[in-house]
């Protein structure tokens, strides 16, 4: 998983700087990244991430009650270790009085203005502000509510009935564990609803709190064990 980022990353790189003008120009644009991978021989899941596209595990037993666990971190230009490199590689960390999110600038400047310190593409931020395209990589095996389980210390009881993978769109105004709530409303049939309620949710907090300037993208993928 890691080698997939570091290829994609120098993918973009490459495409940027040999094709014609205006075929690829990764320069001032880039994405967050999360990959989940459920191996089924060991019924472990494996998760890589690049930015604030959060992942969140409800856990919890068939009478509801779940809890929300992240099992991701988002990639913001405020964490410590993310603001040191930062400055170490030419950046500058700053919060603007007018906007919600702390960004990444080139030191001096007001470019690229990333609200996350890691993503693919954003070259320009990328080669001289240190966002970086290495991903965060963990594995979790799956609990199933049996006695043989690995637990995480600090994990609630109870098995894995669902994750989320969001957009930072949904995590703005929204906590895992509002999020959880939202969707554990909906049986398993009905996850097309489910995600949609907690888009619609997101756009209205977006609505609410910005007053209809502004929205960031909203996706949700809900994915039952």
């Amino acid at each position: 998983l890691r080698n997939a980022f570091y290829k994609t990353q120098l993918i973009l790189e490459q495409e940027t700087r040999d094709t014609k003008e205006g075929t690829l120009d990764a320069s001032v644009s880039g994405t967050t990244c999360t990959i989940l991978v459920h191996y089924h021989k060991t019924d472990t899941v494996y998760l890589a991430h690049v930015g604030d596209s959060r992942c969140v595990v409800a856990i919890g037993g068939d009478d509801g009650g779940l809890k929300a666990v992240d099992l991701s971190i988002d990639h913001k230009p405020e964490l410590p270790d993310e603001k040191k490199r930062i400055h170490a590689n030419g950046g500058q960390v700053r919060k603007n009085p007018y906007d919600v999110p702390h960004r990444v600038y080139v030191k001096g400047e007001r470019y690229p203005g990333l609200a996350m310190s890691r993503a693919l593409g954003d070259l320009v931020g990328y080669l001289h502000a240190g966002i970086s395209a290495e991903p965060t990589v963990t594995c979790r095996p799956v609990r199933r509510g049996k006695d043989n389980d690995v637990v995480t210390p600090g994990e609630p009881a109870g098995r894995d009935q669902f994750i989320l993978v969001c957009s930072d769109g949904v995590w703005e105004f929204l906590s895992s564990q509002q999020a959880v709530d939202i969707c554990s409303a909906f049986p398993r049939e009905k996850s097309s609803e489910a995600v949609e309620c907690l888009c619609k949710k997101a756009w209205d907090r977006w609505m609410q709190e910005e007053l209809g300037r502004v929205v960031d993208d909203i996706t949700a993928l809900i994915i039952w064990f």
